[in-house]
């Protein structure tokens, strides 16, 4: 009778960590582009619902976090629908995919470029950030119609 049970505990944490190990790793938006001190953060993404850095927004970040302590994003952004604008003003809480008119390049310290794709899964026309640059209306076809998120050294 234990033997029975110690297998079926086993093939329960088996199943568990397929489980668990099939959910893809995604940069997860957990704040709009400011701090409380209305300076952007270093080491993210931003992307605004109108121009000029106007109506909400929201951050992502590539390689763990604004300060290397924050957050889990890892990887790519695949699909930007489930996504949405954080902060407050005009555009809170819509999606983010075919919504973001301005976008950012926070990464200064590192050269990590930001790839904005026109389809989900990186197809299509692409509007490319440099480390750094400052917020930008989206060219290339690409004002409200984002799908997707990637980065790249």
């Amino acid at each position: 009778m234990r033997v029975r049970l110690i297998s079926a505990a086993a093939a329960v944490a088996t199943a568990g960590a397929v489980l668990l190990s099939a959910v893809p790793a995604q940069a997860v938006p957990t704040w709009g582009c400011f701090n409380a001190a209305g300076t952007s953060y270093d080491s993210i993404t931003c992307l605004w619902f109108n121009s000029g850095q106007q109506g909400s927004s929201t951050a992502f970040w590539f390689n763990g976090g604004v300060n290397g302590t924050e957050g889990t994003g890892t990887s790519n952004v695949p699909n930007l629908l489930p996504y949405t604008f954080m902060s407050s003003g005009a555009g809170q809480n819509q999606s983010v995919k075919n919504h973001a008119a301005t976008a950012s390049n926070t990464y200064s310290t590192a050269v990590v470029k930001t790839n904005i794709w026109y389809n989900s899964n990186y197809g299509g026309a692409v509007y490319q950030l440099l480390p750094g640059d400052a917020p930008y209306r989206l060219g290339n076809g690409l004002y409200n119609q984002d799908a997707s998120l990637s980065w790249q050294y």
